[in-house]
């Protein structure tokens, strides 16, 4: 379908564009070999894949919610965007807490961060609107992605891996 094109092409221009302003210097200091958790895949990520993923995953939401404006989907096909949307704002938020619990972010980085809690408020504020059976849909999608990381990495207790508390 096309919005699915469509987000795909954001979010791996997204990617792009980040590589290309890491060329310019680095966001995060580099902390070897700890893995974290992300909020998108089953295996624990470094903090540098996170990063990329929400800041793909921001634009991705902002993309959606403007297709969703422009096209003014009937309320049956509303539904599953409003969801798409939200669950990209859950899964960036808990990446950028995760980053800033556990990274030791540069001066670049701070300011890349700043950029990125300014567009996840903006975010929030759209994802408030939306019906409420949208947002705990997507909240419950997170939920039971967290408890799977949770338990396909031997439960609560920690690993071989750093862990936020999520």
């Amino acid at each position: 379908d096309s919005l699915l094109q469509g987000e795909t092409l954001v979010h791996e221009f997204s990617h792009n564009q980040l590589y290309g302003m890491m060329e310019a210097g680095p966001f995060l200091e580099t902390d070897g070999e700890a893995l974290y958790y992300s909020p998108w895949r089953v295996d624990p990520r470094p903090l540098s894949g996170i990063l990329l993923g929400a800041h793909a995953f921001l634009n991705v939401a902002h993309y959606i919610i403007r297709v969703a404006e422009a096209m003014n989907y009937p309320g049956e096909e509303l539904g599953p965007v409003q969801e798409d949307a939200a669950l990209r704002y859950y899964q960036c938020d808990l990446a950028l807490k995760e980053i800033s619990a556990n990274g030791r972010i540069t001066e670049r980085g701070q300011a890349l961060m700043k950029s990125l809690r300014g567009s996840l408020r903006a975010l929030y504020q759209k994802v408030m609107s939306f019906p409420e059976e949208a947002r705990n849909s997507a909240r419950a999608a997170v939920d039971r992605h967290k408890n799977q990381y949770r338990i396909s990495r031997g439960g609560y207790h920690r690993s071989t891996f750093k862990e936020a508390a999520l």
